[in-house]
Order: C-alpha cells, then structure tokens, then sequence
C-alpha cells in the first residue's frame, strides 16, 4: 500500500521509525514534508501524495490537533478524497490529547491505542488494514475477470454487419480502440502505464519508450470512463475523464509538464 504519515514536526523521528518499519513491510510511505520546498510547491506535492496514498496514518499529539497546525490542512484533504474514513484513516494516540480536541472526522474511526512497542504495533495494525482491504477487493476482482470474459465471448460470438463496398466490416460493439502518446516535458520516463477505469472495471496499458500506447476501453466500461498516467512507484502523474469514444486526435493536458494526444487508432488488434 501506498502510506502517508501525518504528524507534528517535534515528532519527526517518531514517524520517521514508522515510516522505515513499513517500508520493511513493504509498504511505500510519504512521511517527511520537510524534505520538500516551500509555496506553491509544497502544497502541490502533498496533494499529489494525498490523492495517490492508499492509507492515511494521522499520529494525534496536541500539536497535532492545534489550530492552524498542518497536519489538520492534511487531514482535511483526506476527508475530501473519503468522506468515509472507515478502512482508510488510522488516526493513533501517540501523545495524551483529549478526544474532543480531535476534529469529527478522526473521530469517526476508531483511534489506537498501541499497548507496547508503538513501532510493531502500528505495523501490525497496517497489516491487519492491508490484510482486510484484500479480502473485501477479493470479490470484485473476480467479478471483473468473469464480467471482462463474458464480454470477450459475447464480442466474439456477436454477429457482425455484412461487409461493405470497400470490403471492410464494421463491429457492432460499441469498443474503442485507442491510441495515445504522453508528451513529458524532460521525455517520458521508463515504466509509465495507462490505467483505464469505468464500470467497476480497470485495465492496464504499458506505454513505450517513446511515449506511444495502444489502449481500448470496453463496451462494459462505457460510456463514462477515466484514463490514469500511473508511474513505476504506483503514483498517479495525471489523469482524464471521457464520455464515449473519440472520434479525433485530441491533446490533454495533464499537468505541467505531462500532456496525451489521444484519438481513435485505424487499425484493429
């Protein structure tokens, strides 16, 4: 999973062991704001890290809860990406702080309080989070993967229009076949990957070196879908939403410096 650690700055070597112990656990954890730069920036890079955490991990100290602290500015980003912090916000006691000091969304969760080593304690609560958030995604996968075959079969089994003047057949099912190219302002790095969402089902597209990917979005996931530019670490670098298929060469912007032309491809796999 991907962990952001929220805590007050007297706290840093605190978070810092937790960080270290999840990442032993192999977990990818974002926990040192400091390390980055001031303005405009700064805030930039947090709401990225926000918006790509799969766990929020919010060490409660006075200090933390104090009005005007950054960790509450954390907080409430989380809230507006889950209203419902259930299985998402691990709100634990580090220091004494009243409860009623905490604001209601980190109430709305059970806070831990860890009984020994606060370090494995932790760790073995994110495990027991990771653990459960499997178990529930269990279902779904395997309703993507029977509803994803039913729609090869039914693609495969579905009568096609006679073939035209010029020879060629038109598919009756409505699928777009897709192609894009990320222009990145340093040329796209190794490993970027097209992650394509909607109807309760996800692909996923390597790009190439060059950028270039050949993507399709299904008749199951239309006709309101999302395209996700996904880095090596699992971070979301941009993304866009689509009604429909294209039906011509369009350039997105994604960020500042990610960009896709997407449009229809010609030629059918």
């Amino acid at each position: 999973m991907r962990i952001f650690i929220s805590y007050a700055s007297a706290h840093h070597d605190t978070a810092e062991s937790i960080a270290l112990r999840l990442r032993r656990d192999g977990h990818v954890v974002f926990f040192d704001r400091h390390s980055l730069r001031a303005a405009e920036e700064f805030d930039t890079s947090i709401r990225r890290e926000v918006e790509s955490a799969d766990l929020f991990v919010f060490l409660i100290t006075p200090e933390a809860v104090r009005a005007g602290a950054y960790t509450l500015t954390e907080l409430d980003l989380m809230q507006q990406r889950w209203p419902d912090p259930s299985g998402r916000v691990l709100p634990v006691m580090l220091e004494s702080t009243p409860i009623n000091d905490l604001p209601p969304y980190a109430r709305a969760v059970t806070v831990f309080h860890a009984k020994g080593n606060l370090v494995a304690e932790v760790a073995a609560q994110v495990a027991k989070i990771s653990g459960q958030r499997r178990r529930r995604r269990m279902p779904y996968v395997l309703g993507g993967a029977v509803l994803v075959g039913l729609v090869v079969i039914g693609y495969a089994l579905m009568p096609r229009e006679p073939a035209g003047e010029g020879g060629t057949q038109q598919d009756t099912v409505a699928t777009c076949f897709l192609h894009g190219r990320l222009r990145y302002a340093e040329g796209p790095p190794d490993g970027l990957t097209l992650r394509v969402s909607g109807g309760g089902i996800s692909q996923e597209f390597v790009a190439a070196a060059d950028g270039g990917a050949n993507i399709h979005v299904t008749a199951a996931q239309l006709p309101h879908w999302e395209l996700r530019v996904i880095d090596p670490d699992g971070r979301t670098l941009g993304s866009l939403t689509q009604d429909g298929c294209p039906t011509a060469d369009v350039g997105h912007v994604l960020s500042e410096r990610l960009q896709l032309e997407l449009g229809p491809r010609d030629v059918l796999p």
